[in-house]
């Protein structure tokens, strides 16, 4: 014979008795709550001697366990054997790998990421993946782990299983930019800076992105574009739109090719 340790999709606990044939002799009727009092449940049953006092009840009693009828033929007497208790819990994740770690495409082009989740043991997991980009505007990912390049910059492309996560640097040269004059050159007619607005803390930093389009709605690439801030004491931005918290308050962050602007909402809180 030997006891049984089991939950059921519910997160219940139970034990159970079985023979050597399979039959079940006993179980604990009801379940517990967490796997240590259904252990407790159990070591108790275990305790229980031949002296243990029978308690004979007086009226019917209910049972929603009825225990198997015996087996024929088997004679009835004392029964002992010992009693072997194996419970195991899923593995744990401890690692995400992406594969590319870094990839480098031209502007329209495509890369698979593929993420490799392994436990504390080396062992590789079946999990449910979840892909997301630093930035849309500069290469886009989708559930699958196929990254496509939008723009001229650098993403970070994310491959997260609940708090755990693993990255790929995607890098997209910049176009080299059109001679003025080119008859295949058209202006710029709009800008658009993303995010549209923003909130970090103190000391931290933002990736901004400048989208600029034609009069047709065409994205266009390679041409210059500056960045300014309406206040440096409260945020500074980079020559290529990465923005640095400074302290408390609430900026203009600005973009400008070719003498067309587009801007962002940047606040900065404190901690």
């Amino acid at each position: 014979m030997h006891f049984e340790l089991y939950f059921n999709t519910a997160g219940t606990w139970f034990w159970r008795l079985k023979s050597r044939n399979g039959l079940i002799i006993a179980d604990s009727s009801e379940g517990y709550s967490t796997r240590a009092k259904a252990l407790a449940g159990l070591k108790l049953v275990k305790s229980t001697t031949l002296s243990t006092k029978v308690k004979e009840l007086t009226k019917p009693q209910p049972r929603t366990h009825p225990l198997p009828r015996p087996v024929p033929g088997s004679t009835p007497g004392t029964i002992s054997d010992t009693a072997t208790i194996t419970v195991k819990f899923p593995p744990e994740a401890d690692t995400v790998e992406v594969s590319p770690s870094t990839a480098e495409l031209e502007i329209g082009q495509t890369v698979q990421l593929t993420a490799v989740v392994k436990d504390s043991d080396g062992n590789v997991l079946s999990r449910t993946i979840t892909w997301s980009s630093s930035s849309t505007a500069l290469a886009t990912v989708s559930s699958t782990g196929l990254v496509t390049g939008v723009a001229g910059g650098v993403a970070t492309i994310t491959a997260s299983v609940g708090i755990l996560s693993g990255t790929s640097t995607v890098t997209q040269p910049t176009p080299q930019p059109s001679q003025p004059g080119s008859p295949n050159r058209m202006p710029v007619a709009s800008v658009v800076v993303s995010p549209a607005t923003a909130t970090k803390n103190e000391g931290t930093l933002l990736q901004m992105t400048a989208t600029l389009k034609d009069q047709n709605g065409s994205m266009l690439s390679g041409r210059e574009t500056s960045w300014s801030s309406s206040d440096s004491n409260i945020a500074t931005v980079s020559s290529g739109g990465i923005v640095s918290a400074k302290q408390q308050g609430i900026v203009t962050i600005t973009a400008t090719s070719e003498g067309l602007s587009g801007s962002s909402t940047f606040t900065v809180v404190r901690l």
